[in-house]
């Protein structure tokens, strides 16, 4: 009498997981086919790969591919802390509203990612024999419906969050991450994603308070911001640890892209004088 239970809870639950980390591989393959090969196409007496467009849509790429491992890694950690029995009742809240969400917002930004590394190919990357690009797109399709296709996936974390008020436990666990990243480098990233949570957090109880049909017609808007501001919290809590230990990285570069794109309003790059340096 427990079938449907474990379906649930371990069937797709972990297909989700494992969902994420797999669109996670794409994009990664993706970008690296694309940066290889602009790093030998040459056009106009120049590698590509030295030309601002070029750049920006590999920096745009990579910026992406870490957001959305940070918040792959962060449920992975969750997962394992499960499993081993240890994990605290805010931490399972997490996990059941994060697998959903990561799933989708994940097999979206591979995809989209990985028609960047297309576009930087040119006619090459829609040619079999030339590159598994063309391979790692169907197969970004794919996972973006299965174990759940995006409107489903949406409705369901609603759902979750209304009945069993799953947001209030992963925004008080962002909120204990933001809180313990302490480097000086990564004061203004923290600061604009703090006053991103919060307004985050109005137009989700805006959303859930509404109809059912205002519910239906904007949750993709608001999960698709929802999503945005966990990566961008992970990421931040990535940079923020490989600083403290003194690593090579360039992760506080990629969240400030990443913050700029995706999470900064009224962002405009000709009005940054970094820009170019930024990708």
């Amino acid at each position: 009498d427990e079938g449907f239970k474990i379906v649930v809870e371990l069937v797709l639950n972990t297909s989700r997981w494992t969902n994420a980390l797999g669109s996670a591989g794409l994009l990664r393959r993706a970008y690296v086919e694309a940066w290889t090969f602009a790093q030998h196409r040459q056009a106009f007496g120049s590698a590509i790969g030295r030309y601002p467009l070029v750049l920006e849509a590999l920096a745009e790429m990579k910026s992406e591919l870490y957001a959305l491992l940070a918040s792959t890694l962060r449920l992975s950690s969750l997962v394992n802390r499960m499993d081993l029995g240890v994990a605290t009742e805010q931490e399972q809240a997490v996990h059941r509203l994060l697998v959903n969400i990561n799933k989708y917002a994940s097999s979206v930004q591979a995809s989209l990612g990985i028609r960047r590394a297309q576009e930087i190919l040119g006619g090459n990357g829609a040619i079999e024999d030339f590159s598994v690009v063309p391979r790692l797109y169907r197969d970004a399709l794919v996972f973006e419906s299965w174990e759940g296709s995006h409107n489903v996936l949406c409705l369901q974390a609603a759902r979750d969050m209304q009945r069993y008020g799953l947001h209030q436990h992963l925004f008080s666990y962002l909120g204990a991450l933001l809180d313990g990243v302490t480097h000086a480098d990564l004061a203004g990233p923290q600061d604009l994603i703090v006053a991103r949570m919060e307004e985050g957090r109005q137009r989700l109880e805006r959303l859930l308070g509404g109809s059912p049909e205002f519910l239906q017609t904007h949750v993709r808007r608001v999960v698709d911001q929802l999503a945005l501001l966990v990566q961008a919290v992970c990421l931040l809590a990535e940079a923020d640890w490989e600083l403290s230990q003194r690593l090579p990285t360039d992760k506080p570069a990629a969240l400030a892209i990443f913050i700029n794109r995706c999470l900064q309003p009224g962002y405009d790059p000709l009005a940054d004088d970094r820009y170019l340096e930024r990708i």
